[in-house]
């Protein structure tokens, strides 16, 4: 199965890797795999996860001062209604607690919402549109983990510079 055939349905960042699920079809069996990076990620990502806290602010309706400076989104999970067409997500999110309340931080999901109507006559809420283009961005960035861009510089890049391997040969290998 071609990774970049596939569909990311979830990204999170847990004891400094990322864990990205993908899904997708080969004729007629479903697969879902799960990666973890082992080599750590590049600061666009974190950089893409941290432009997501003030859109879980907006949906939740609380204000700046709220958890300020405390507040991070740790994963979001991608939904694709398969009748539809739609697309929604879910922001997996933490706060970190004053100091001498709990040692560990408040962790929360945002409600689910899709990023438009199910049907024309729909009228649940939907996924703010400066949120989805936050988690557009985020879902680029994680395919480009996947495509090879890293901590260090791009994977493959690398891999021409160390092994004399044309990159688009070591991409097409993976």
């Amino acid at each position: 199965m071609n990774i970049l055939d596939t569909r990311i349905t979830k990204a999170k960042i847990k004891d400094g890797q990322l864990h990205v699920e993908i899904e997708g079809t080969e004729t007629d069996t479903e697969r879902k795999t799960t990666l973890r990076s082992l080599d750590g990620y590049h600061p666009d990502l974190q950089a893409a996860f941290d432009a997501c806290v003030p859109h879980v602010r907006e949906i939740l309706g609380w204000p700046d001062h709220l958890y300020a400076g405390e507040l991070i989104v740790t994963g979001v999970s991608w939904s694709h209604s398969e009748n539809t067409g739609v697309d929604g997500a879910v922001m997996v999110c933490q706060a970190k607690l004053p100091e001498g309340t709990c040692n560990s931080p408040f962790c929360f999901n945002t409600p689910h919402l899709p990023f438009d109507q199910y049907s024309e006559d729909g009228q649940q809420p939907t996924m703010p549109g400066d949120a989805i283009g936050a988690l557009n961005a985020l879902r680029k960035e994680v395919q480009a983990y996947l495509e090879g861009k890293r901590d260090k510089g791009d994977l493959f890049a690398r891999v021409e510079e160390r092994f004399g391997i044309p990159e688009h040969a070591a991409r097409n290998a993976a």
